[in-house]
């Protein structure tokens, strides 16, 4: 069987190429008007699932480099499901675009690739400080709300889209398990499977991510393996920028089993 050995540009674009693939069947399941996929594997009926890690984990690309492209996004999800609990199917997305953007700079604009990757550092690193300063391994009920204060580390460049973006990303943190906590459930301790199901996010006032914003969330509702759950984002003088709601699949799981599916009759 011969070995078939592509590099450089067309091995990147390639990547890519798999990459937003992926990206584009998992993002069509995002937010409130996210639309139901079909998925075929060729055993009994087809399956509907608005669930974008299903969808993800169902693609498989005939193309070998292209297929690289999209397993690289899925790690990328799992790694987020790992340490933040949820957030895959935005991972998906996310990584895609930066994997576009990447590649068009190293090919278009190779002088700049430094600063681009100093921006991506830039970027992705946030100061986040807990005010109740809960322990996520602790195995105790606790009230379902959270307020976290957060900012970028570095200055961020002036462009409201910019900002917008990055808080978006943000809002993804912790917001779903606020509905954990009454049940003392925590995904550190793998005894709860998350997965999100809608997320919407309202913009109000400008507003820059140097700078802190309170992010203060609540659940008020978990039961029948769906938790919901409403956060807002406030400057430092208590003016209201931007507010967002996700609801998501909540499945109790058994801890020594965590990589594998719970009986759906355990749920929350």
């Amino acid at each position: 069987m011969s070995t078939k050995v592509t590099y450089g540009a067309e091995a990147r674009r390639e990547l890519v190429r798999g990459a937003v693939k992926l990206a584009e069947a998992v993002s069509v399941t995002m937010g409130p008007r996210g639309r139901l996929a079909v998925i075929d594997d060729g055993v009994g009926i087809p399956h509907l699932t608005k669930d974008g890690v299903t969808v993800a984990n169902a693609i498989h690309l005939q193309d070998p480099l292209q297929n690289s492209g999209a397993v690289i996004l899925r790690e990328a999800s799992r790694k987020t499901a790992s340490e933040a609990g949820d957030g895959t199917t935005t991972t998906c997305v996310l990584a895609s675009g930066i994997m576009t953007n990447g590649v068009e700079v190293l090919e278009n604009h190779d002088n700049q690739a430094r600063e681009f990757f100093d921006g991506l550092d830039e970027a992705t690193q946030f100061v986040l400080r807990d005010i109740e300063q809960r322990r996520l391994d602790e195995a105790r009920k606790q009230p379902p709300v959270k307020h976290v204060w957060v900012r970028a580390v570095d200055t961020m460049p002036d462009g409201l889209a910019l900002h917008q973006n990055l808080l978006a990303y943000v809002s993804d943190f912790e917001l779903l398990a606020t509905s954990t906590l009454p049940h003392a459930l925590s995904f550190t301790q793998g005894n709860v499977f998350l997965a999100s199901l809608d997320h919407a996010l309202w913009f109000h006032r400008p507003f820059r991510m140097d700078e802190w914003l309170l992010y203060s969330m609540a659940s008020p509702n978990a039961g029948g393996a769906r938790g919901y759950a409403r956060g807002q984002f406030f400057r430092q003088d208590g003016t209201l920028v931007a507010s967002t709601t996700q609801e998501g699949l909540v499945r109790v799981v058994d801890p020594t089993k965590a990589r594998k599916r719970s009986d759906p009759r355990e749920q929350v």
